[in-house]
């Protein structure tokens, strides 16, 4: 069966980045496409934890601290593909898309009433490989 995978990072004002990819089931459509980049902050920017997916926080691993000049709450998009890959996310990718859709237009990604409601005890996998597809 063909899944869709979602690979996205979060890339810090220092321009450090940090990627992630989550899996979704069934494969996405060309109108679940248009959809899901029309709902992103400036056609690729959301808040993880809004969505449900892990959020990708250098400082939540202990390696980096918070630094509220260069650290926030967005996190990019880098691309979406169908896959083989095994679900890691219990949606299925039109779920998601609703999803992201419906956050998109109750508050505009309004990252200071998401930040009120992140979950921040996620915990994120880094793996490598999936780092450097967002960064290519």
């Amino acid at each position: 069966m063909k899944n869709t995978e979602l690979y996205y990072q979060y890339r810090d004002g220092d321009n450090y980045k940090f990627g992630g990819a989550v899996v979704f089931s069934g494969e996405i459509t060309e109108e679940l496409r248009a959809i899901l980049w029309a709902s992103l902050n400036e056609g690729q920017d959301f808040v993880a934890a809004a969505i449900g997916v892990p959020t990708l926080f250098p400082w939540e691993t202990g390696d980096f601290k918070y630094d509220d000049q260069s650290d926030h709450f967005w996190h990019e998009m880098c691309d979406v593909e169908v896959s083989e890959s095994t679900p890691t996310d219990p949606r299925s990718i039109e779920d998601f898309v609703k999803e992201v859709h419906a956050i998109s237009a109750a508050n505009g990604w309004d990252d200071h009433v998401v930040k009120a409601t992140m979950d921040w005890e996620k915990e994120v996998t880094l793996d490598p490989d999936r780092l450097m597809r967002c960064m290519a």
